[in-house]
């Protein structure tokens, strides 16, 4: 009884543990034996926990073959037409539909040649390509996911028919890499092929990309959530070894700190000399060198240049190179852009450039040229002549370029102006002459030169000029001290002991190497040897006092800049860096003043960190003063001292928050949020259908609006132009997703973004000709019908009070004929059927006129005439002289009347002269080629009799009449207000 008890709580323990789980299978009954049913139960388990594994193990190699497979159709979906074909030797037209945003190549396939438009229904036309009868068109372009529309233009007689097809640009490689700054990523980048590449941006918010290749066509750069960013690139084709031409690519701007990728597409090949197959790509992230220490050196890279920025003082730039090879330095700033080449034949290796100096924006410099080639750029603030008032320690210097080698030396003075006038010289760099010492100097001499000297004491000094031929006389440099010249010999002077100038203008055109030498009279000096090139003429540390002001003086030559520089101790890196230079086996003890957060970095003329130490910190209000101190060199070197901000610390997330939530707003169904002063917000926005829209922010705040989509992040703007400094945009949106980006502008609050379908009320239709009028209320737009029922030139404008309209020209479906934008006057050719003109919504009441104007062509002349001469319209006309030798020269005429008294303007073409008569035996004046006739005539009928000068048969010439005064039959555009006289005498 014990036992049976004990099996079948056994068994019952097995039901009511394993019956859930078996149950669950679905397999057949368990047996009745209790060890029969633990083996089973057993060996089933073992079989669950087989499978499971399996399936777990099994199930990344499931996602990946689903990825794949993914990856294979989204390769597969590719653009469609309708149709796909079209004849060949007529116009027509073709919708594409496009699966999803991307770049795909268009093109067009006929026997004979034909030329593709692509047609956008926001933007219109986008872009054209092929000639008929030529070539056939090929169009790449960046598409975002809907209906586009392609325009294909045949040849008439030709056969067959034209094919349309699209390819997709597909990826290089299936990962996206990601870029590190100031390092390069290569690979090959082929036609119909596309590289991307991940990166990040910090709290900076500036990037700067630059990619090269020999096919590479296109670079954009895309936000994690695949919307295009608004930033353009500069293309220019550049040669990085000879015969090796390349498409250089730049991408730069701010973006918010996050995580984006660029992509880089590729195109029809450059074609090299020698005929090499490869297809070099190369990419970098990496921000300008900063030319802190005044002086770079370097080599020219893979990509064919070497950029910097300069310090925003900095005006002058001065390029030498190791060669006289070609390069090229580019200096910018703002708007102002100026470029100096180095050419296989320039006189020397070396290029200046002046570039003006707000004080306030970085000057952007490049060096470009073939890679490898070593160059030295130097950077500075050029004048000759500086005066400031200053009182305490300060560093008083000289910034040189071009001075030494085969170059006129560069000289310099600091002198202290005390508050009676007298000058006295502090320092000073200039040669001094004596008694029993001359100074010689041999260089280049293309152009007017001078050198600063000391006469040490008063006495003769001579001018001794060997080489080019030149105009020399000695100038005072300081004080009222004028030389005075020998009368019998103006190469001889009478100096008081002082600072002179030395002036050498060469005659004429003349240049090249010139010997002098200045010195007493008869003494002569050794040659010279040659200088090396100095970067600074250093005065050191002065103490400048009050009451008075100082100056820097120095010589001036063409190829010369002088930079004087004045900076007060303790310096303050942080409003500017400052450069210095260490001479060679010197230690560099540098008092400053920084900010309490931040660092202190030197770099040297290779952009290279040079290790400093901060000593004697102590801190001073807000700020710190402490001594740079950098250890000795065995080389003189160019330093950079600059001042690095500590980076803004990211905001943590907080612990749990769920992530915000992106806003969204629909038509009829407005989003409303919160905006900070300046603050932006991005929004997206559904239009369920194509049309015009009118997108505007709701409250009572002066805001900024920008609408964009995937592939096109600017479509259209507006800032505080809608009703209470809102700010609204009207455009034609395609059905599909959009983005808004929405700014406060010196203002904080509530606000809202609302969607809405514009209205357009239609106007009066044109058929070939005629004006349609309308009174539209605010927010209202206007479709005017015009129906073309002869094929030919027309002219259409829309006009409006002291304003002007913007408007779309479409076809009858809608797509635009020419992009859409503010309109005034328009002239096209117009094929038979059925088009519209749409006009925006202005924000205020306005009134509108649309004309529709045929242009005639105009009939062409033959014959002597009489033929009209109309005002304000060139006539043309072939001259014929008389078949028979001897036979009488029969002018051409031409008539015109004036119905009163007017100013008028006759002139003919070259080869021609004529005769004006008024009536039939009254000339009024003539007219020749260069020689227009201007009077004053009154009312009555005139005639021109024109005749060749030359005697020159089948001489095309033209004649055009114009006037002050507005005349009869002839229509002028004029824009109101103005003031049109005219004339009338019944």
């Amino acid at each position: 009884m014990k036992e049976s008890s004990q099996q079948e709580a056994h068994r019952s323990r097995l039901r009511r543990g394993a019956r859930p789980m078996l149950a669950a299978s679905g397999d057949a009954p368990l047996p009745a034996n209790p060890r029969l049913v633990y083996g089973a139960l057993m060996r089933r388990i073992a079989f669950s926990l087989l499978a499971a594994s399996v399936a777990y193990f099994a199930q990344p190699l499931w996602r990946a073959t689903q990825t794949a497979v993914a990856e294979t159709r989204a390769k597969q979906a590719s653009i469609s037409f309708a149709p796909s074909e079209l004849p060949a030797d007529h116009d027509g037209a073709s919708l594409l539909t496009v699966p999803a945003p991307g770049r795909y190549s268009i093109r067009a396939k006929s026997p004979s040649g034909a030329r593709v438009e692509l047609v956008d229904m926001i933007a219109g036309p986008l872009d054209s390509s092929g000639a008929p009868g030529l070539r056939d068109g090929r169009i790449d372009a960046l598409l975002d996911r809907g209906v586009y529309k392609l325009r294909v233009f045949g040849v008439k007689g030709a056969s067959g028919k034209t094919a349309l097809s699209a390819q997709n640009f597909v990826e290089a490689e299936g990962s996206k890499p990601t870029l590190a700054p100031g390092r390069i990523q290569s690979g090959e980048l082929g036609d119909l092929q596309q590289r991307s590449y991940a990166f990040d941006v910090g709290a900076e918010g500036h990037v700067s990309l630059e990619a090269i290749g020999r096919a590479l066509s296109d670079l954009r750069v895309w936000r994690a959530d695949g919307e295009l960013v608004d930033l353009a690139f500069e293309q220019e084709t550049v040669e990085t070894k000879p015969g090796r031409a390349m498409n250089r690519l730049r991408l730069e701007g701010a973006l918010e700190p996050g995580r984006y990728v660029i992509t880089a597409y590729g195109g029809e090949k450059l074609v090299w000399a020698q005929g090499d197959a490869g297809q070099p790509f190369m990419l970098r992230l990496e921000e300008p060198a900063l030319l802190a220490a005044g002086v770079a050196e370097g080599v020219i890279g893979p990509f064919g240049a070497a950029r910097f920025d300069a310090p925003a003082s900095y005006d002058a730039f001065r390029l030498d190179l190791t060669q006289t090879t070609p390069a090229r330095l580019e200096a910018r700033r703002n708007e102002a852009r100026e470029i100096a080449t180095i050419s296989k034949n320039s006189r020397a290796p070396s290029a200046n450039v002046r570039l003006a100096s707000d004080g306030k924006t970085n000057a952007r410099l490049e060096v470009s040229g073939y890679e490898g080639q070593a160059f030295t750029l130097r950077g500075l603030r050029q004048s000759d002549h500086e005066t400031f008032e200053a009182s305490g320690p300060h560093l008083v210097s000289v910034d040189l370029a071009g001075d030494g080698g085969d170059e006129a030396p560069a000289t310099a003075l600091f002198a202290r102006i005390e508050s009676d006038g007298k000058t006295r010289v502090i320092a000073s760099d200039a040669p001094r002459i004596d008694a029993g010492k001359a100074w010689r100097g041999k260089f280049n001499l293309f152009g007017p030169t001078s050198i600063l000297f000391e006469a040490t004491r008063d006495g003769s000094v001579a001018i001794d000029a060997k080489g080019v031929k030149i105009d020399a006389f000695i100038e005072p440099a300081l004080g009222a001290l004028a030389p005075r010249a020998d009368g019998k010999n103006s190469a001889r002077y009478d100096l008081q002991a002082g600072y002179y100038f030395l002036r050498l203008e060469p005659k004429g055109d003349s240049g090249g190497v010139i010997d002098v030498t200045l010195g007493p009279p008869g003494l002569s000096a050794p040659a010279p040897a040659s200088a090396a090139s100095r970067p600074t003429i250093s005065f050191g540390t002065q103490t400048l006092e009050k009451d008075g002001s100082y100056l820097i003086l120095a010589n001036v030559a063409p190829q010369l800049l002088t930079g004087p520089r004045v900076v007060a101790l303790p310096v303050e890196l942080d409003k500017a860096p400052l450069a210095i230079w260490q001479d060679a086996g010197k230690d560099v003890a540098l008092p400053i003043r920084l900010p309490k957060t931040g660092k202190a970095i030197a770099r040297d003329s290779h952009n290279a960190d040079v290790a400093l130490t901060l000593a004697d910190q102590k801190d001073e209000n807000e700020q710190r003063l402490a001594t740079i101190r950098i250890a000795a060199a065995e080389k003189s070197r160019a330093l950079g001292l600059i001042f690095i901000p500590e980076a803004t610390p990211a905001k943590p997330e907080e612990p749990g928050k769920p992530a915000p939530t992106a806003l969204s707003a629909s038509v009829a169904r407005p989003a409303f949020f919160d905006l900070t002063r300046d603050e932006t917000k991005r929004l997206r926005f559904d239009v369920p259908q194509g049309g015009l829209y009118r997108v505007e922010t709701l409250g009572r705040m002066k805001t900024a609006l920008r609408v964009g989509a995937n592939v096109s992040p600017r479509l259209d703007e507006g800032e505080a132009n809608g009703p209470g400094d809102n700010a609204l945009v009207t455009a034609f949106l395609r059905a599909g997703a959009y983005r808004a980006a929405v700014t406060a502008k010196e203002s904080s609050g509530h606000l809202g973004l609302a969607v809405s379908p514009a209205i357009l009320a239609p106007t009066a239709k044109l058929v070939d000709a005629g004006i349609a009028r309308a009174t539209l209320d605010s927010g209202k737009g206007a479709i005017t019908p015009i129906e073309i029922t002869r094929e030919g030139e027309y002219r259409i404008e829309l006009l409006g009070l002291k304003q002007k309209w913007r408007a779309r020209l479409e076809d009858a479906d809608g797509w635009p004929l020419a992009a859409p934008g503010e309109m005034q006057r328009l002239t096209r050719r117009f094929e038979k059927g059925a088009c519209r003109l749409v006009v925006m919504p202005k924000d205020v009441e306005a009134r509108m006129v649309a004309r529709l104007t045929p242009i005639l062509s105009a009939k062409t002349l033959e014959g002597h005439g009489p033929h009209p001469l109309p005002f304000g319209e060139t006539q043309r006309l072939q001259w014929r002289e008389p078949q028979a030798r001897d036979a009488t020269r029969t002018p051409d005429l031409w008539r015109f009347a004036l119905y009163g008294d007017a100013e008028i303007d006759l002139s003919i073409g070259e080869g021609m002269v004529g005769e004006i008569f008024k009536g039939e035996k009254e000339s009024v004046g003539k007219v020749a080629a260069g020689r227009p006739f201007k009077s004053k005539l009154s009312a009555g009928d005139y005639r021109v009799e024109a005749r060749s000068l030359a005697h020159d048969d089948r001489l095309d010439y033209e004649i055009s009449l114009d006037s002050q005064e507005l005349q009869p039959d002839a229509p002028r555009a004029v824009e109101p207000p103005a003031r049109v006289d005219f004339s009338l005498a019944k």
